[in-house]
């Protein structure tokens, strides 16, 4: 189950775009992988350009959409190894003013905890 990450989200008013970048810092097992998703509310729609390791620790360079329930992307795990991943994105907003949020967890459970690092950024402006 993806949990909200208690500091990587920001509000978004009706018939806003947004421009985003996130800078991220985690760590998972290699059993476990890292997988995400950003929710928004109801009408948001966009796309984010992904690059990071994928679960055989090879470079994974993907494009996902953003919408109000979007589909988890993923990234590999390495263990105790602080893993990075950079995340650029434009969100375009309905009519319903919100919170566009970045979720993770593990993509296989397991024991290990997947934690997302202090100092992960995530930035934004209006377009």
């Amino acid at each position: 189950t993806l949990v909200n990450d208690n500091t990587l989200f920001f509000a978004i008013a009706a018939n806003e775009t947004r421009e985003f970048k996130l800078k991220l810092a985690y760590t998972s097992s290699i059993v476990a992988d890292f997988k995400f998703d950003f929710s928004g509310p109801t009408g948001v729609d966009g796309r984010y350009y992904l690059t990071c390791q994928d679960s055989v620790l090879a470079i994974r360079i993907s494009s996902d959409p953003i919408a109000a329930d979007s589909a988890d992307s993923g990234c590999g795990g390495n263990g105790a190894t602080e893993q990075a991943a950079l995340i650029d994105g434009i969100v375009v907003n309905g009519g319903t003013a919100g919170t566009i949020q970045f979720r993770f967890a593990q993509n296989t459970a397991e024991v290990s905890d997947t934690i997302v690092l202090a100092n992960s950024d995530l930035t934004h402006e209006r377009k």
